[in-house]
C-alpha cells in the first residue's frame, strides 16, 4: 500500500522555522499499530492522520508522538488543513473530529483559522521542584488547566523564558497527583511585535522542547486575555525554531488560533 506523505512547518512562512508536522491523507482507517511506526518513522513531535468521511469537508483526524497518541494538536491541526486546502479538496473551510471533539479550520488568504476549545488555567500551589529541573531561581506563579493537562509558569520578564535550560531527564522524573501533559512557561513580552512569549515543553510524551505548540495557546490565550485586557492578540513561542500565532479570545469557550504553514516536501510511503 503506497500513501502520501507530507512534511509541513507550521505557525511560520518560512523553511525551516515553526514547528514541523507529518500529515497522511487517508481514504480509509490503519491499524493503531501503523499509525504509531509511522509516527515513529517520521521522528517529529506529530505527525497527523486526517481520514476522509463519507460527508464533503469532514474528516477524522488523529495525531502521533513518536511515542503515543495525544488527544489534541495545533500544529498538527494546521498542517493537515494546509495539505487538505492546497491539494485534496476546492473549498475553504474544513471540520474535523477529533477525541477533543469537533474543530474547525478555515483558510483565509495566506493564514487558516483554527476553532479550538479554550482550556483556561486556574492558580495552584508552587511545585518547586520545577525551578531545580529548569535551573531557575527566581518567583514563579504556577497554574494548572485540567482539561488540557499543560502546567503553566509565569515567570518576571521575557529574558527569564529565553534564557531557561531544562533538566529534561529531572523533569521526567517529578511526581504529581495529576494528570500533566506537558510544561508551559510564559512570560509578558518586552517587543512590541507581540504581546507575550512563551515555550513547552513535553518530555513526559517523548517531546523535549516543542518548537511551536498550538494546543498550549488554549490554555495560554485566555490566561494573557485576561491579564493584559486584549481579546485579539500575537504570541510568540520561543524555541530554537520560533513560530507565530494569532489568537483571538473574544468567545467564552471556544479561541481562535491563526498561523501560516508552508510545506517542506511530500512522497511516497510503501506499507
Amino acid at each position: 500500500m503506497n500513501l502520501g506523505i507530507f512534511q509541513i512547518d507550521a505557525f511560520t512562512n518560512k523553511l525551516f522555522k515553526g514547528n514541523p508536522a507529518g500529515v497522511c491523507i487517508l481514504e480509509e482507517p490503519l491499524s493503531e499499530v501503523l499509525y504509531q511506526n509511522i509516527a515513529a518513522e517520521m521522528n517529529l513531535s506529530e505527525t497527523a492522520f486526517a481520514i476522509a468521511t463519507d460527508e464533503e469537508g469532514i474528516y477524522d483526524l488523529r495525531w502521533f508522538t513518536p511515542e503515543v497518541e495525544v488527544p489534541l494538536c495545533g500544529h498538527g491541526t494546521l498542517s493537515a488543513a494546509y495539505v487538505l486546502f492546497n491539494d485534496y479538496c476546492d473549498r475553504n473551510d474544513l471540520i474535523f473530529r477529533t477525541k477533543s471533539g469537533e474543530l474547525r479550520a478555515q483558510c483565509n488568504k495566506s493564514k487558516i483559522t483554527l476553532d479550538f476549545p479554550m482550556n483556561k488555567p486556574v492558580e495552584t500551589e508552587i511545585h518547586e521542584k520545577f525551578a531545580f529541573a529548569l535551573n531557575y531561581n527566581k518567583p514563579y506563579k504556577e497554574y494548572y488547566s485540567e482539561n488540557s493537562g499543560f502546567v503553566c509558569l509565569l515567570l518576571e520578564e521575557e529574558l527569564d523564558v529565553l534564557a531557561l535550560d531544562p533538566d529534561f531527564y529531572q523533569l521526567k522524573q517529578m511526581d504529581f497527583d495529576f494528570d500533566i501533559h506537558g510544561l508551559i512557561v510564559t512570560a509578558k513580552s518586552n517587543d512590541e511585535a507581540y504581546d507575550f512569549v512563551s515555550r513547552t515543553f513535553v518530555p513526559w510524551e517523548g517531546i523535549n522542547e516543542d518548537p511551536v505548540t498550538g494546543s498550549s495557546h488554549t490554555v495560554l490565550g485566555p490566561f494573557w486575555a485576561e491579564k493584559i485586557e486584549k481579546k485579539e492578540m500575537i504570541a510568540y513561542q520561543a524555541s530554537k525554531r520560533g513560530g507565530y500565532l494569532y489568537l483571538d479570545c473574544s468567545s467564552d469557550k471556544r479561541i481562535k488560533i491563526s498561523g501560516e504553514a508552508v510545506q517542506v516536501f511530500k512522497g511516497i510511503i510503501t506499507v
